[in-house]
């Protein structure tokens, strides 16, 4: 019984940490209180966050001087038989975007 809970445990924590990932960037800009991603040509207040930027499920956050970018991270999962990359739910905000029960299209 212990080693079937001490899998369930494990599996939870690897079930988790595979869902997002996060990098970390430093502001374009030098001004104290936000943040400037140019290729974006967005600011960020200190300490808010801004989510689903591009189309995409992620949350970018100002942290001056750095940017912090938390997306999902690759999901594998097998659907009716078949391997898949888990589409985003772009309909929610980060982190519940990054699950859904469909098959992400190429």
């Amino acid at each position: 019984m212990n080693k079937i809970l001490l899998l369930f445990f494990h599996f939870s924590i690897l079930w988790y940490c595979c869902r997002s990932s996060v990098m970390f960037a430093l502001s374009d800009n030098s001004i104290p209180g936000s943040c400037y991603l140019k290729n974006k040509n967005l600011t960020i207040p200190e300490g808010k966050s801004i989510t689903n930027i591009n189309g995409k499920c992620n949350m970018v956050t100002c942290n001056y001087p750095m940017v912090d970018i938390a997306m999902c991270g690759v999901v594998i999962k097998i659907i009716d038989g078949e391997e898949c990359r888990l589409a985003e739910d772009l309909s929610k905000p980060y982190p519940d975007c990054c699950i859904s029960d469909k098959c992400a299209k190429n």
